[in-house]
């Protein structure tokens, strides 16, 4: 009778963990991403992507072919459903997904959280930090909770000299209806000081949470709410105080013209 009672009761809570979770289609969409050599367009590209509400992890597909090549048929979302729809788990294997080709083309992949990261990398800058790398990529198919935020952005980039390349991107979410219902916003604080520093977060301003950060290390909470508030000090009573933004990246710095360490955009 006590196994019996253990099976249904494991077998309940199966079914609420089933009804909780749903897979919702985000994205499918194709980018195209020239040669390097190409005298019209970019051998970069990027997509946003704004995931719903109680996202906990997500699975997505990216599949490279030439340029005009003959579309994909079945879709990332209908091979989920296959696999058994809202019962698949984030540590499921999903390469058995991934597009077979034998053209052998290939992108490099990058996830940010952030869109300043996104558009740096889109300009060709140096200055990008991506969450997440996926170099020499010709089809590949993951499930992650990395790189979580309401928008995460994917870039591409061709190194191929010649061939100008499709990637035909697909996002499938795993929502959990259990979740609290908000988003959560990621902001990115690095620390270029040359030494270790302390400073505080708060999310009203009022109640700070002390965070020690070493040199050239970088910090990226998560919060449910779109700003927060940033404190440092310097010496005994010099505060410098910023409301902060997770469309923005900071980075800690030391001010010769005030005398103190101090927060800027970058």
């Amino acid at each position: 009778m006590k196994t019996l009672l253990l099976f249904l009761s494991s077998l309940l809570a199966f079914s609420v963990l089933v009804n909780a979770q749903q897979l919702v289609p985000v994205t499918d969409e194709s980018l195209i991403i020239n040669s390097v050599y190409a005298l019209n367009g970019n051998a970069y590209n990027k997509a946003e992507v704004i995931l719903p509400e109680k996202t906990k992890s997500y699975i997505y597909r990216i599949s490279v072919q030439p340029k005009g090549a003959a579309g994909i048929n079945s879709s990332l979302l209908k091979l989920l459903n296959e696999m058994g729809g809202s019962t698949v788990a984030l540590t499921t294997s999903f390469a058995n997904l991934a597009v077979k080709n034998n053209d052998n083309y290939a992108v490099d992949a990058f996830i940010f959280n952030n869109v300043v990261d996104a558009e740096n990398f889109y300009a060709k800058s140096k200055d990008w930090s991506a969450c997440k790398s996926l170099l020499g990529r010709s089809s590949s198919c993951f499930s992650t909770d990395e790189c979580l935020s309401r928008k995460i952005y994917f870039g591409f980039r061709n190194n191929n000299l010649t061939q100008g390349l499709e990637v035909r991107l697909e996002v499938v979410a795993v929502v959990d209806t259990t979740l609290k219902s908000t988003y959560q916003y990621t902001y990115n604080i690095i620390n270029e000081t040359g030494r270790e520093v302390k400073f505080s977060l708060s999310l009203d301003g009022k109640n700070w949470a002390p965070v020690t950060l070493r040199d050239s290390y970088k910090i990226s909470p998560t919060f449910d709410q779109t700003e927060a508030f940033f404190r440092i000090l310097t010496g005994l009573n010099k505060y410098v105080n910023y409301k902060i933004s997770p469309d923005d990246r900071y980075k800690i710095y030391w001010n010769r013209v005030k005398g103190v360490w101090d927060l800027a955009k970058y």
